[in-house]
């Protein structure tokens, strides 16, 4: 957790989501929507909650920059989601620039939306 904690926030995006989303995102104890972002390579660190708040923690891989980590926190009363996307590489001494930082976490960010709307119902 302490990377985690350490790391700036890369992007952050609210989104809505309907019943039978949240339905199958908690089903099966969360295996479902884990295996499915599992897919794309992004892999799920923790898992859990109890309604209405859920969380889930994820990461991914670049292949030359390192890791983003993701916090996707769910809302089942408001079918609310926040997703927190952060980056390893845009920690000081990266020796990644400012423009190819921004450049990779647009690509991941639009990995896993593109991943949630693969699992949305």
């Amino acid at each position: 957790m302490t990377m985690w904690t350490s790391l700036p926030v890369a992007h952050s995006k609210a989104s809505m989501l309907n019943p039978e989303t949240v339905a199958a995102l908690v089903a099966n104890n969360h295996q479902d929507f884990a295996a499915h972002m599992q897919q794309a390579y992004i892999r799920n660190l923790a898992s859990g909650g109890s309604h209405p708040s859920y969380k889930y923690f994820f990461y991914g891989m670049s292949h030359f920059h390192g890791a983003f980590l993701v916090e996707f926190t769910v809302d089942a009363t408001r079918l609310s989601a926040v997703t927190t996307i952060k980056a390893q590489h845009q920690q000081a001494g990266s020796g990644v620039s400012a423009h190819d930082s921004a450049s990779l976490v647009q690509q991941f960010a639009e990995l896993w939306g593109n991943c949630l709307m693969g699992f949305c119902r």
